[in-house]
């Protein structure tokens, strides 16, 4: 997907294009974990190399967010062969849905908070972790997250999670296409 796109015509390019676990500012963020960048020619040669039809339900909560941000993702995939049906469900029951963990959905639309703390991403890409609603499982991944979490130690921590996050981004597990770029007001009454 053209995350570049998403951004320009959901939010204006007000965002920040997301294409690791981490923000560029954490001290957790691996530039050599990364997801591929927009390729639609390779996507194109490698549904040709497949074969074989391919149909994808997309769902989401129904928002104006939403459905801009949908639409961009449909385009983009049926530019390169891909028939995308869109639904969307009242975002109390999509919620519920998604984390009854039944996996009846092919591809559905989240909001993940930005990592900060790696043990936060743990429960998004771990094995049978709780916030894991990409299904995404890999054994060296979750070797390699107990091993961070296993140690108080920056250094072992962080070689633990750098190798993760390459695997992942490999892998394709379900990362943000787009980070938030924005302040918290906050007033506080004081006496």
């Amino acid at each position: 997907t053209n995350r570049q796109e998403m951004n320009d015509v959901g939010y204006k390019s007000a965002r920040q294009i997301s294409l690791s676990a981490f923000a560029p500012s954490s001290p957790y963020f691996n530039p050599d974990a990364q997801q591929p960048a927009y390729d639609p020619a390779k996507a194109k040669a490698l549904l040709e190399e497949y074969g074989k039809p391919v149909n994808i339900v997309l769902e989401c909560i129904s928002t104006p967010e939403a459905d801009l941000l949908l639409q961009v993702v449909k385009e983009n995939w049926e530019a390169v062969g891909v028939t995308v049906t869109l639904k969307t469900q009242e975002q109390g029951a999509y919620v519920a849905r998604m984390f009854s963990k039944k996996g009846d959905y092919q591809a559905a639309c989240f909001r993940t908070g930005q990592f900060i703390e790696p043990d936060q991403w743990r429960s998004t890409v771990g094995t049978d972790e709780s916030s894991n609603l990409t299904f995404y499982s890999n054994a060296e991944v979750d070797a390699l997250l107990a091993e961070g979490a296993s140690t108080a130690d920056f250094e072992t921590r962080k070689a633990a999670y750098f190798a993760a996050a390459k695997i992942v981004a490999l892998d394709g597990g379900g990362l943000p296409p787009k980070r938030a770029l924005c302040v918290h007001i906050q007033r506080v009454n004081r006496m």
